[in-house]
């Protein structure tokens, strides 16, 4: 016997979930079925179960709330929503399957069967997850993740994370590194901002693409006029590194976001 809880705020759903389940040939009782994150927390602190149907978007907000006050392990999860980008997030609980709606009796079966052969301590199951954890967060990213670039003879591939800025100095473009080399790169500023995440990386000026963690300091140094020191220090530079002054208010919202 398999004791199923289901957490739907739609009625058509959660009727269509209850008589697909109730066609497979399994020995499936449903518990009960709850529609919002508070009826879902006081079930789970009084009831006991095998397996949890999620749908994500609950009535008063999103159900991954509800494993935030309680006190216990995660029960096992098999996600039912129409929102495909809660998939990573999805993961780092107790997540058996990710069904896309409208749900499909094949996907619900193989679900149900991966759940008949699910064992929370199964280290081949933890790291099959963490790999699709990773297949979801590359695939979600399409930004640029790393460079191939020469240097002399060489062919050396750089990860995103090894870079702190871009600039520009004499018609060239150049990625200074975290260990304080700096590297000619074939794209210009333009280019690299429309390849990099935006949420990491910021064109402050005409010659600078910084890297949000590359900043040391920032400061006022008059009213229009936002002063930043990067590090390391690009040991050619002669001259203060200012955010232009029409990027301002677009420079502070990225610093917030």
């Amino acid at each position: 016997m398999i004791r199923v809880l289901i957490v739907e705020d739609e009625d058509l759903a959660a009727r269509r979930l209850i008589e697909m389940i109730g066609r497979l040939p399994y020995n499936i009782e449903i518990v009960g079925r709850t529609t919002s994150i508070e009826d879902t927390i006081a079930f789970l602190k009084t009831m006991d179960f095998d397996l949890m149907f999620l749908d994500i978007n609950l009535s008063d907000g999103f159900s991954f709330e509800i494993f935030e006050p309680i006190g216990f392990e995660t029960p096992p999860i098999i996600f039912t929503t129409a929102y495909s980008e809660f998939a990573i997030r999805a993961f780092e609980l107790n997540s058996i399957s990710y069904l896309l709606k409208p749900v499909t009796t094949e996907n619900l079966t193989v679900a149900l069967k991966k759940f008949k052969t699910y064992d929370r301590n199964d280290k081949n199951l933890q790291e099959q997850n963490n790999r699709y954890k990773k297949l979801i967060e590359d695939l979600s990213n399409p930004y640029r993740k790393r460079f191939l670039v020469k240097i002399n003879n060489r062919l050396k591939t750089i990860t995103i994370e090894k870079i702190s800025y871009f600039f520009s100095e004499e018609k060239l473009c150049f990625m200074q590194l975290k260990t304080g080399q700096r590297v000619p790169v074939d794209y210009s500023l333009k280019n690299l901002s429309e390849q990099l995440d935006p949420l990491k990386f910021f064109r402050v000026n005409r010659k600078y693409l910084v890297h949000i963690d590359s900043i040391r300091e920032m400061y006022y140094t008059s009213k229009s006029k936002i002063k930043v020191e990067l590090e390391p220090v690009n040991p050619n530079e002669t001259e203060p590194i200012f955010v232009a002054i029409e990027k301002i208010g677009l420079f502070k919202k990225w610093l917030s976001s």
